[in-house]
């Protein structure tokens, strides 16, 4: 018996959609939770039923407080689906976009909480260990960006969607050349499709934070070449002081230190 019950669709990507939905068990035992269906076109494609599979995979081992739990991988109503926690809340990026229509801003505390609370889900990903062997799983989460960071209405605050995660012990591997992610918010080493590590999730959080102080986009290009090049050469065209004068010199040096090109120079954590 299927013990999933979709509901209504609350988003959609390229390839799949996420539906609120119900966890239905005996004695009329009902709970709320996010489900992601592959759509139709991609449910006979393999190479994409392995990546959606890493993700479950990936993400049932990260239990942290500030990553979105996954429950199980399993067909609901006929799709592959994968069970996530629901998080009663908004991503960052919808809560910047409100901030931007009603002409106010987050206050430096309350981007700085953000942000810090999304480095300790990343840090417990980065520090990841296989249970058994004590193996370093390598898990890097490569997409960090404003829409991938939810904050609920009580404050907690988790990544989201490693659906292009890198792990030593995934079954898709990114083929060398290859770049996967959001071009605004790589790393000068991701966009050249050089080898990442966690110090590529850092960088991308700093941006995340640039922009969250600033309202304003950090390498958004006048196209995609433009953003490329941007990120390629970190250009950072702007003192975030003079943008947002409540960042202090102790802050803007932290930012700044996420943000460096080479990734020697970032912190190592």
């Amino acid at each position: 018996m299927n013990n999933y019950i979709l509901d209504k669709k609350i988003a959609r990507g390229g390839m799949a959609e996420i539906f609120l939905g119900k966890h239905v068990g005996a004695e009329s035992f009902q709970r709320v939770c996010c489900i992601k269906c592959i759509l139709p076109g991609f449910a006979e494609d393999e190479q994409f039923i392995k990546m959606f599979r890493d993700e479950a995979n990936i993400g049932k081992r990260l239990q942290h407080a500030n990553i979105v739990r996954i429950e199980g991988y399993e067909e609901v109503e006929g799709k592959p689906s994968m069970i996530m926690e629901f998080i009663n809340g908004a991503d960052l990026k919808s809560i910047l976009s409100s901030c931007e229509k009603s002409n106010t801003k987050l206050s430096v505390a309350a981007a700085v909480y953000i942000i810090a609370e999304a480095a300790r889900g990343l840090s417990y990903a980065h520090s990841k260990s296989d249970e058994i062997t004590g193996k370093d799983l390598g898990i890097v989460h490569r997409d960090i960006s404003p829409q991938n960071i939810l904050v609920s209405f009580e404050g907690e605050v988790k990544v989201t969607d490693f659906g292009i995660a890198e792990a030593d012990d995934k079954d898709t591997k990114t083929k060398a050349g290859v770049v996967k992610g959001k071009y605004s918010y790589m790393s000068p080493e991701q966009i050249m499709a050089k080898g990442v590590d966690g110090r590529t999730d850092i960088f991308a959080l700093s941006v995340v934070l640039w922009e969250s102080l600033t309202m304003s986009r950090l390498f958004l290009g006048d196209n995609e070449v433009d953003t490329i090049q941007k990120v390629r050469d970190c250009r950072i065209q702007r003192d975030i002081s003079d943008i947002n004068p409540q960042v202090d010199d102790s802050l803007k040096k932290i930012i700044l230190k996420g943000l460096q090109k080479n990734p020697k120079d970032r912190f190592a954590s």
